[in-house]
């Protein structure tokens, strides 16, 4: 069963950049956006859905983290983050694959001792596109779920 609620904490939220090459934060702004986290067994997401004015009914970026929810004896759950993702319908209509990013963390020599962060392209067919892929499908029915919609199918 998930537990279902608006995004409320800060540390909880979406990193406030995005991967060159996608809409802007200035065009996202335009567009109607649905946010959300849901807590389901050990998961705890949180996503960011945007719908082109131009192309009502399809959420043209996804933006979502999922969580794992660490249970420990005596205390409340612990959330080890994992890596935000970012799926584009770049060209609607086309059949072509979501265009998928993720913010990893990324050290250098010369920042060791600093977390930085940079959006890379994950490539079709591989198996972190395929999970992601997956993901979006999980955080697409926990939304349907938020709406009181049945499940597809």
């Amino acid at each position: 069963m998930a537990v279902l609620g608006a995004v409320s904490a800060k540390a909880q939220a979406l990193s406030g950049t995005l991967p060159e090459g996608t809409p802007s934060a200035q065009t996202l702004a335009a567009w109607e956006r649905f946010d959300g986290q849901a807590e389901e067994g050990e998961w705890a997401v949180v996503y960011s859905l945007y719908v082109n004015p131009l192309r009502p009914g399809l959420y043209e970026v996804t933006r979502f983290r999922v969580d794992r929810l660490e249970q420990r004896r005596g205390a409340a759950a612990r959330r080890r983050a994992d890596t935000e993702k970012l799926l584009w319908n770049a060209r609607p209509g086309t059949r072509e694959p979501l265009v998928c990013y993720e913010r990893a963390p990324h050290r250098g020599w010369r920042t060791l001792w600093l977390r930085r962060w940079r959006w890379r392209r994950l490539t079709q067919g591989t198996p972190d596109y395929q999970a992601a892929m997956f993901a979006a499908l999980r955080v697409y029915g926990l939304h349907r779920a938020r709406l009181g919609l049945p499940p597809p199918g």
